[in-house]
């Protein structure tokens, strides 16, 4: 090696030394900086929890740092469970009814309320348990509940629609109670001459809005602000605040109608009764001389007043989930006209003649005595028809996924899972399958909620392969591949006995064969 070659590769060496030493120093200084970033924007978060004053009916309250989170474009999250405990409000993981150690899903109860809600989601299901049927409604928050700490978080908003209580944040955060705001606006309001605030004002929280419902001597009421300036002057026998929509639904002389926040008609006050039937989509059900109707935000007509009935009646089904019973899936509204049964959707078409017995499965055959009658499927937004003593099942769109020659649809929960199965028989034999195996053979898909298109099944291709005969050709090709790929068994009648629904060997063998036919 000469000189030449030895100077030059020393100052190669040299060049990777100081390249590695000058990598060395950018990555420490990206370091330094993130820590500092952090640093400040902890505190500033500090700082401001700090600077925010708490206070519960007028009282300052020493402010716990896992109550609320601050979002750096200024938002305020608040702890559904810190808040409740404060209130004396009852709190509970899981959907309502099912408490469990799964903390991402709770439900506040209190009243005649129950309010229901999970991470991730602006939809609350709110339970109204003062009648003897519970009733389901629906509204949305302003933003996301968010899970963080093994907590759940929503914004001011949330905590109104939430929990009965008056919520104020500015700089300070104010939480008032009902019972508080109550004793106060009583006191206020006798200076504008009312005798009280009425009940409803108990029960709805209007008063977020600044409205409160009044009532005079005679027992007459209307809407005012906390100014004392009239919104609706004391004329109504019966007045209720809307939350979704803030409009009033009014009572007088037996009639009801619906006004807005400016004491304007908006639903004319002529009908004997009206029913909420979804407040996120404007849709009342109105009764006019015995006959039901569907009616929007306008007044415009949706489903003629021409039907004996709308929704149907939850107390037949043993095991019903169903949150809304006039509206399945969000799309579907059943009706009932001349003792038969039909659904129409949300824009008002009829996605199901009015020519069925049932909507769900009413009676059954069952050989299990644990069976649950049977209306919505929630896994294939399916519902449930019967006709002729027979059964079916169509999906939200109204198509066919199976005609209606079933003896029974019935479900079976076992260790918190639920499995539905058919049954019926075909030129004298007897047929029983499980429900999703069944779908599976025959390509109809679930539901992907997920997804901004809702996966189904192929409708076109479904509807082509059974709904072109319904009592015909169809019904031939589904009960005969079901009864010429099943044997009705006594290890089947067993299995479907047992309580525990654990599945043997044999019925297990029996389905599969059963099932490759069917595709076949």
């Amino acid at each position: 090696m000469d000189l030449f070659e030895e100077i030059n590769g020393d100052q190669i060496i040299g060049k990777k030394k100081k390249n590695n030493q000058t990598k060395k120093i950018i990555i420490a200084v990206i370091v330094i900086l993130l820590v500092i970033i952090i640093g400040i924007f902890g505190t500033m978060m500090y700082l401001k929890s700090l600077s925010t004053k708490f206070y519960v009916d007028g009282v300052k309250k020493d402010l716990n740092d896992s109550y609320f989170q601050f979002t750096d474009d200024g938002k305020i999250y608040i702890s559904i469970y810190d808040i409740a405990q404060l209130l004396g409000i009852n709190y509970y993981n899981g959907e309502y009814g099912k408490i469990s150690e799964d903390t991402s899903t709770g439900y506040v109860a209190f009243s005649d309320e129950v309010v229901t809600f999970s991470a991730n989601s602006n939809k609350i299901y709110k339970i109204d348990t003062s009648s003897n049927e519970e009733t389901y409604s629906y509204m949305y928050l302003d933003e996301e509940v968010k899970y963080s700490n093994r907590k759940l978080y929503t914004t001011p908003d949330g905590i109104q629609k939430i929990l009965n209580i008056g919520f104020n944040y500015n700089k300070d955060i104010n939480i008032y109670s009902l019972d508080y705001l109550e004793t106060a606006y009583t006191e206020k309001i006798a200076s504008y001459g009312y005798k009280s605030l009425s009940d409803e004002f108990k029960n709805k929280k209007a008063l977020k809005n600044d409205i409160l419902v009044v009532e005079k001597e005679d027992g007459k009421k209307g809407v005012i602000k906390s100014d004392g300036s009239e919104i609706v002057g004391p004329k109504y026998d019966e007045i209720s605040y809307l939350e979704n929509t803030g409009d009033f639904m009014v009572t007088s002389a037996n009639k009801v109608g619906i006004i807005n926040s400016q004491g304007k008609s908006k639903i004319s006050l002529d009908y004997d009764e009206i029913k909420i039937l979804d407040e996120d989509l404007g849709l009342y059900i109105v009764k006019q001389n015995e006959k039901y109707g569907v009616l929007n935000q306008s007044g415009s007509v949706v489903i003629y007043i021409e039907n004996d009935d709308i929704g149907i009646d939850t107390s037949l089904y043993k095991d019903s989930n169903i949150k809304n019973k006039y509206l399945l899936y969000e799309n579907c509204i059943p009706v009932k006209k001349d003792e038969k049964w039909g659904i129409y959707n949300k824009n008002g078409k009829l996605i199901l003649p009015i020519e069925y017995d049932s909507i769900g499965c009413v009676v059954g055959t069952a050989s299990t005595k644990s069976a649950g009658n049977v209306v919505t499927i929630d896994d294939y937004e399916a519902i449930v028809i019967g006709k002729d003593k027979h059964y079916g099942i169509i999906n939200s769109t109204g198509a066919t996924l199976i005609p209606c020659a079933l003896d029974t649809v019935y479900s079976i929960t076992s260790s918190g899972k639920t499995t539905y199965k058919i049954e019926g028989t075909q030129n004298g034999s007897a047929y029983s399958y499980d429900l999703e195996k069944y779908f599976d053979a025959m390509n109809i898909k679930k539901v992907n909620r997920n997804s901004s298109e809702k996966e189904t099944e192929n409708i076109e291709d479904i509807s082509s392969n059974t709904t072109n005969n319904t009592t015909g050709n169809t019904s031939n090709t589904t009960t005969n591949n079901a009864a010429d790929s099943s044997e009705q068994t006594d290890e089947e009648t067993n299995e479907e006995n047992d309580e525990d629904g654990e599945e043997s060997n044999n019925e297990e063998s029996s389905n599969n064969d059963g099932f490759q036919d069917v595709e076949e």
